[in-house]
């Protein structure tokens, strides 16, 4: 057990480091341009779904929430806080099923479809504060890079809950040790979080 948490706290560490250093002036042209194509290709996603009849129950229960105006929510005509609005247009790229993949990713138990969740959240909270488009593909390169890197897991969900966090981290200019914990608490709580099913006490 404790050779397990010793790796965990190990891993952890080394994803926090390599997320807080990582700048926009550290990536490829080709890395820049694929993120770019990532970006399109969701927002087609989104929209697509938000045109669907299921859309409509999203808009709906968002509309009863009266939260904070603060981003956009795809093809809705109005705004709503951070987290909903990244929630929706998540909701939205899911519901056709013709989001981005990741082949290798599934293969060895990584995110096989990351930009479901990494561009919903990576345009959400890069709206809410006024992030450079820069920033916003740094932070989508670092989430891509943690969902689809992460190896192991059986169930895909703890995958996007890390990436989330790792893009929120970075917008949020987060040290070291934040984006460490950050990524525990997410982890955590994730649907069948990989350290409760593993019996362990501490993740990240």
């Amino acid at each position: 057990m404790v050779k397990e948490v010793d790796k965990v706290l190990r891993v952890g560490k080394e994803l926090s480091d390599y997320m807080t250093t990582l700048s926009y002036d550290d990536l490829p042209g080709d890395v820049v341009h694929q993120a770019k194509r990532v970006i399109l290709d969701s927002l087609g996603t989104m929209y697509m779904g938000a045109r669907k009849e299921e859309a409509g129950g999203i808009k709906e229960f968002l509309k009863g929430l009266e939260a904070n105006p603060e981003c956009t929510v795809i093809n809705a005509g109005f705004r709503t806080s951070t987290p909903w609005a990244a929630f929706a247009n998540a909701a939205y790229a899911q519901v056709h099923d013709c989001n981005d993949g990741h082949r290798e990713a599934a293969a060895w138990g990584g995110s096989s479809h990351p930009g479901r969740v990494a561009i919903p959240t990576a345009l959400a909270l890069g709206e809410k504060l006024s992030s450079s488009g820069k920033d916003v593909i740094t932070a989508i390169v670092v989430g891509y890079d943690v969902a689809t890197k992460l190896r192991g897991m059986k169930d895909r969900p703890p995958c996007s809950a890390y990436c989330s966090a790792a893009i929120a981290s970075k917008l949020m200019g987060l040290d070291a040790d934040e984006s460490r914990f950050a990524m525990g608490i997410a982890g955590y709580h994730s649907p069948k979080g990989f350290p409760r099913a593993r019996g362990l006490d501490t993740n990240f």
